[in-house]
């Protein structure tokens, strides 16, 4: 697909880069103004953790550091339940964003815009599939640490 001028790609990732912020800005407002959560179930604890390998691999370690500079919202990390309510919180409006953002591709593909619909299911994943990951694995540490304080106040 010829976007226009002599550079096609570096056009169509510009494109879908702005494309995918401007849903997510609008995601966020919306969901600053009328908070929104997603149907109980899908916040159910997680029954199976990711390897460790995994996670080393696609960097969570290193993004959980910079995350802070990307969405510097601050919250007491040593309340647990403030953490969580800001895990879930940033993890809803990331999988809206997501599930919006493959409507888009999906509408660009129908309209065979295919390289813009490759270029925003890309910034898709990057912007927002890594991030729930993210935000999915650390609600199940806080899980973890929940039963364990749990268990260990019924045993004292």
């Amino acid at each position: 697909m010829e976007i226009g001028g002599e550079i096609p790609l570096v056009l169509a990732a510009g494109r879908a880069w702005f494309m995918n912020w401007a849903v997510q800005i609008a995601v966020a407002v919306v969901s600053w103004n009328r908070p929104f959560s997603l149907p109980l179930r899908y916040y159910q604890p997680l029954r199976r953790r990711v390897p460790i390998w995994l996670l080393r691999l696609a960097g969570v370690r290193r993004f959980a550091s910079i995350a802070h500079i990307i969405n510097p919202h601050s919250f007491d990390r040593r309340l647990p339940v403030r953490l969580e309510t800001a895990l879930r919180k940033a993890e809803t409006t990331h999988v809206i964003t997501f599930v919006l953002i493959v409507l888009v591709a999906g509408i660009l593909v129908a309209r065979r815009a295919i390289l813009l619909a490759l270029c925003i299911t890309v910034w898709n994943i990057l912007f927002n599939g890594y991030p729930v990951a993210v935000q999915r694995h650390n609600r199940w540490r806080l899980q973890q640490l929940a039963s364990r304080r749990a268990r260990r106040l019924r045993s004292d």
